[in-house]
């Protein structure tokens, strides 16, 4: 397709639901021409004309993604950083012109694997932000509801039937532009209401109930105990506009799923290689595939019906391996069918660049105490699954408890108002989803419970997910083996780690988190507990402190709390009778990130025996902190993933 080699036919069943292939448009991106139709996203109109990369870090390109990409601004309002905005949800509109905001390399990086032409040209080395400014912003409008539901998948739908039916007011609230989630991805089981049947039941439910109000391109910010801090991506007549929103409610549902497992190898986030649910979502929605031949390993199922799919469409499928040994699935045994080239018992060990274009791939047999490497080979793409991890950032940001219970981290405890429904509360089926979400609205309005039945096939002919696979590089010249798809950064470390330490001092440093500040995802801590950095008994501990990013913790619940000498609810006593709230300063400027710890000298790493914990910026050098027996000038050291910094109680504001 002309200027657009990565859109698939509009024949086929990954023809892309959600674009207007009769409407054509083209926008600038940094001065760039980029092709598309009404439908597509910034994102995935440039994903679809071949630019697959967003730039380097450490001298290795890094792919662009939905979980990865440079904010954009209109190329007038460029120099207003305030106006930014998430290329993964702002719509494509003919004849915009777009700037990308961040540092970028000079002279077209990485020429001689394929040109500046398919690279944004960004470099994410020590220093360089990635703070999106949206997440520090005030609220530009106060909306009010009776109950509050984040995420538009399954569970989130069958919420807001379930409360529109009561009467009340309900705002429906999902970061995609459409509903649904990723259900036509899974499937359904036995006699379930499959996904095409049962999502437009729902959504058609909903058109008719007035009461409920819809906001898309609307991703959830932070929790608090009656409200929820969100961002939109507005389209109007006059152009492409983001708003703040705070949503005031006595009740809120969290029905925001599950986060897919990146499996950590050397060259996980290289151009080309990609998570199973981004490459379904790319191609159902936007009709995007990248190549033409491509590889998959998976420690789950629904990477087969992907591969099915893929050959239904005309592509080709090089190889289907699996981490598990002898797996069963119905989706294997279609995919024998189908011919499918299957292998178990592998796992990912690197992947590089091929001169020639596309990937090169290498597989290691694993059994027990058995390693055997198997012979490197090409595609142009590698799909990889890696398991999933319930979303719980916002859970933990309104003092929600976790644990690491069966090679994940889950929920425990409860909150007054809140209540978790769908993948987010562990549920795995259609069925089980759907009335997780009824009976999530039933618990926060005191009702009688909502039974809920998670059908669940047995193992012999449903194999469980596998762990995600983890591995360190076996050099410092190999590409990094990230352990999340999303901002952080962080990288497994080339050496043996040593017996007992935390995530807060592993020794590499090709980490941007030292200088910026970006949040430790769970999929960061699910990777560093698999490699033994972090305990798994000190699991949720690490979590509550340390997976809350800055927007967690916005500047007005700081204030609330040094005003109100108390502190977010997850805090409570964390650090003795005498904790207090103090503001700090370092010698040099820098950006202070909410949950990095405070020791009271260099050997403290053990996040148990903290001092303190960072609240928030305050000023260019200075930050509030909740901070146990705490004294005027006393010194104090922060440790942030990779490096230690001096700081200094300066006075106590709560």
């Amino acid at each position: 397709m002309k200027g657009q080699p990565n859109r698939l036919p509009d024949s086929g069943s990954l023809a892309g639901s959600q674009i207007d292939r009769e409407t054509p448009l083209q926008f600038t991106v940094d001065g760039r021409t980029i092709v598309g139709f009404v439908g597509d996203t910034v994102l995935s109109a440039l994903l679809a004309s071949g630019v697959d990369t967003a730039g380097t870090h450490n001298g290795y390109p890094l792919a662009l993604g939905e979980r990865f990409a440079p904010f954009i601004a209109p190329a007038a309002l460029a120099q207003e950083v305030g106006r930014a905005l998430p290329m993964q949800r702002t719509p494509a509109r003919d004849g915009e012109e777009f700037v990308t905001l961040g540092a970028h390399s000079a002279g077209g990086p990485f020429g001689l694997f394929g040109g500046a032409r398919t690279t944004l040209g960004h470099r994410y080395d020590a220093g360089i932000s990635r703070i999106a400014p949206w997440l520090d912003g005030e609220a530009d409008a106060v909306l009010e509801a009776e109950i509050v539901i984040v995420g538009g998948g399954v569970a989130g739908l069958s919420a807001a039937v379930a409360a529109g039916q009561s009467g009340g007011s309900v705002i429906l609230i999902e970061r995609r532009q459409s509903l649904g989630g990723d259900a036509r991805l899974f499937g359904s089981i036995e006699d379930e209401e499959p996904p095409d049947t049962i999502v437009p039941r729902l959504t058609t439910a909903l058109s008719h109930l007035d009461n409920v109000t819809i906001l898309t391109r609307t991703e959830a910010l932070s929790l608090g105990h009656d409200s929820v801090e969100a961002h939109q991506v507005l389209a109007g007549e006059d152009g492409i506009s983001s708003r703040r929103l705070r949503i005031t409610s006595p009740r809120i549902i969290l029905a925001s799923g599950a986060a897919e497992r990146l499996p950590v190898f050397s060259g996980n986030r290289l151009p080309g290689v990609v998570g199973l649910v981004e490459a379904f979502d790319l191609a159902d929605r936007f009709g995007v595939w990248p190549g033409r031949s491509s590889a998959f390993n998976t420690a789950t199922s629904p990477a087969y019906r992907l591969a099915m799919l893929a050959l239904d469409n005309g592509l080709s499928v090089a190889r289907m391996s699996d981490t598990r040994l002898g797996p069963q699935s119905r989706f294997i045994e279609y995919s024998k069918a189908y011919g499918v080239p299957l292998s178990s018992g592998l796992v990912p060990v690197g992947v590089n660049l091929h001169r020639q274009g596309g990937l090169e791939i290498t597989l290691s047999l694993q059994m027990e105490n058995y390693a055997r490497p198997e012979p490197t080979f090409t595609a142009g793409r590698f799909i990889v699954s890696g398991g999933w991890q319930p979303e719980l950032a916002l859970w933990l940001s309104a003092g929600g408890g976790a644990e690491w219970a069966d090679g994940r981290l889950v929920a425990t405890g409860s909150l007054p108002g809140i209540a978790l429904a769908g993948a987010a509360a562990g549920y795995r089926s259609l069925s089980g989803c759907a009335q997780s979400g009824a009976a999530a609205v039933a618990a926060v309005f005191g009702r009688s419970a909502v039974p809920i039945f998670d059908i669940e096939i047995d193992a012999l002919y449903e194999s469980p997910d596998a762990p995600a696979f983890v591995s360190r590089p076996e050099s410092e010249e190999a590409p990094g083996a990230y352990l999340d798809a999303s901002e952080s950064l962080a990288q497994s470390p080339a050496l043996p780690a040593p017996r007992r330490f935390s995530l807060f001092n592993r020794p590499r440093a090709e980490s941007s988190l030292a200088q910026s500040a970006h949040p430790v995802t769970l999929g960061d801590l699910a990777a560093s507990i698999a490699l033994g950095i972090v305990p798994e008994a000190e699991a949720g501990e690490v979590a509550r402190e340390r997976c809350i990013v800055p927007r967690l913790l916005p500047r007005a619940a700081v204030q609330a709390a040094s005003q109100a000498n108390g502190c977010p609810p997850h805090l409570h006593g964390r650090f003795g009778p005498s904790q207090a709230v103090w503001r700090l300063v370092a010698d040099d400027p820098r950006h202070f990130e909410a949950g990095n710890q405070l020791y009271s000298n260099t050997d403290g790493s053990d996040p148990l025996t903290a001092v303190g914990v960072i609240l928030g910026q305050d000023g260019e050098i200075g930050a509030t902190a909740l901070v146990g027996n705490g004294e005027a000038n006393a010194r104090l050291i922060l440790r942030d993933l990779s490096r230690q910094v001096p700081v200094r109680l300066v006075e106590k504001v709560g």
